[in-house]
């Protein structure tokens, strides 16, 4: 049986070099198309193959299950690694720092481990299943500390954030409906697209809820445990645990969860109606008279 500590100390050792494999290979992209917007590059690929290769020598008994397809071997009731080689390869391609390599392990349906390391940032996030959940800076040679949530029992001082799927269908509107139910009741949403760190910066107290439709295994494995052991609840929209394979999450921690859920509940029974009020039916003015601009911004003055 693999302790905690073995656990950490591999795929930490696994992900800085697969990290560094990435930073490498940002000078020259070669990118395809998995669909109209859904991007894999070389990189996905061969840090896929990595990070397989390296899981399946270390641990012969586990499953491994990976995004880019290298890997499909879920047996049931059998011990499954997770593997995203690149969260967020939007953002990679672009150049935005908001990517990450995930890896979670589960067994018997409970995750046991996982990593999920930024190398553009210089985050790693590390938890192993009650032994609490860690961010590393491991160039600025910076030890692990331990974390925990950001104190929030209510949605109207909540920072959350959410992520949209690739398929632009009744799923994306659907979520629109969420976000307009969102920024009517909290104090702010943010869309970084990485699921994988977005429930990281959950468990580091920068965002207070999470929520996201469609998501697979490998966009949630790790960073699930992550904020579980750093104090929040994860659950998909039904307040149940079947987010792994549902393709629903939403975590919090545990005062401000059940109100989350009734904030998606409340946008999923009344999907026609507008959250933010009667649409505008009228022309609207490229360049908005001073009154005009006042009257839009209001009380809030500016940008959420």
């Amino acid at each position: 049986m693999t302790s905690g500590a073995e656990f950490r100390s591999f795929l930490r050792e696994l992900v800085l070099f697969a990290g560094r494999e990435v930073t490498h290979a940002r000078k020259d992209l070669n990118v395809t198309t998995k669909g109209p917007v859904d991007l894999v590059t070389e990189v996905d690929l061969r840090i896929e193959e990595i990070l397989v290769e390296s899981l399946r020598q270390r641990f012969p008994d586990w499953s491994v299950f990976s995004e880019e397809g290298s890997a499909r071997d879920v047996v049931e009731g059998k011990d499954c690694w997770y593997v995203d080689p690149l969260d967020g390869t939007t953002n990679f391609v672009h150049g935005h720092p908001f990517h990450a390599i995930s890896i979670g392990g589960w067994r018997k349906g409970t995750p046991v481990a996982g990593v999920v390391y930024a190398p553009a940032l210089d985050e790693l996030f590390l938890a192993t299943r009650g032994e609490g959940a860690s961010l590393e800076n491991p160039r600025k040679r910076r030890k692990p500390h331990p974390l925990r949530l950001r104190p929030c029992d209510e949605l109207k001082t909540a920072l959350l954030a959410t992520g949209f799927p690739y398929r632009r269908d009744s799923t994306c509107r659907m979520n629109l409906r969420c976000v307009a139910e969102a920024l009517t009741t909290a104090q702010g949403v943010r869309r970084g697209g990485s699921a994988a760190l977005d429930l990281c910066y959950l468990a580091a107290g920068r965002l207070d809820g999470f929520w996201e439709a469609t998501l697979k295994p490998w966009d949630v494995a790790a960073g699930a445990l992550i904020a579980q052991e750093a104090g929040a609840r994860v659950s998909d929209y039904r307040g149940e645990n079947d987010f792994l394979w549902g393709g629903r999450i939403a975590a919090a921690g545990p005062a401000l969860h059940p109100q989350l859920l009734g904030m998606l509940r409340d946008a999923h029974q009344e999907p026609e109606r507008w959250p933010l009020g009667e649409p505008h039916l009228g022309p609207v003015p490229l360049h908005p008279s001073s009154s005009q601009e006042d009257h839009a911004h209001g009380e809030r003055g500016g940008r959420s």
